[in-house]
């Protein structure tokens, strides 16, 4: 079993609290060459003799390969047992210099950290109130660990509405969700405030790693 971070919005952090939430899609970083091509998995025997499975592009005419890329990659989340530990937005707030301070979170949760000294900022005032960015939270602050309990590979508009419901879409609080009148249309304009401006947005329909997972902490 290993640990590995993921980044998730104060929104998502809501949504897994409340158990509304238990799977995400992210993006593969390794597309296929082009159309008609799907995953095949291979199992590489390490030096340890611990089997890993690394995944290549294919092109198959029945039961026979006709083609493949040549680039072999894992899934950099890890796999079914493993855990993910949550990076969120965060900040420090009312410590003094070397002295533990506490964590706050966007939810309004605060918990004394005796490690947050080592990142003390200070704001306006005296107090480091500024708010950081998920992608620098160090592990000792997060506060939520997630199990991998099952991964696969999809195009993102072959969720279904049953799976934008596993990924905490609320038409009840949307505009968007009310006027599509499913969770997966409110899924995709949640989707595209995180990826469009990566160049990842709902109508470029990428292949995407999904990903269930259940809360341990």
């Amino acid at each position: 079993m290993k640990e590995r971070p993921i980044i998730m919005n104060a929104e998502s952090v809501r949504a897994i609290q409340t158990g509304t939430k238990t799977q995400t899609r992210r993006v593969m970083r390794i597309q296929p060459p082009g159309e008609n091509w799907q995953l095949a998995t291979l199992l590489f025997t390490t030096g340890s003799n611990k089997n890993v499975d690394k995944h290549q592009w294919v092109k198959m005419d029945g039961d026979s390969i006709i083609d493949e890329d040549e680039r072999l990659f894992r899934c950099s989340y890890g796999y079914v047992g493993d855990q993910l530990w949550l990076r969120e937005p965060w900040r420090l707030v009312g410590c003094g210099e070397g002295v533990p301070s506490t964590i706050e979170y966007r939810d309004g949760t605060r918990l004394e950290e005796p490690h947050s000294s080592d990142y003390y900022d200070w704001g306006e005032g005296g107090y480091p109130t500024r708010w950081r960015s998920p992608r620098f939270m160090p592990y000792w602050a997060s506060r939520i660990t997630l199990e991998i309990t099952d991964i696969r590979v999809a195009r993102l508009q072959d969720i279904s509405e049953e799976d934008a419901i596993a990924e905490g879409a609320d038409i009840s609080m949307s505009v968007t969700g009310l006027i599509f009148g499913t969770h997966r249309g409110e899924y995709s304009r949640l989707w595209d405030l995180s990826n469009e401006k990566r160049g990842h947005g709902w109508d470029t329909n990428p292949w995407v790693w999904i990903i269930n997972f259940q809360p341990i902490s």
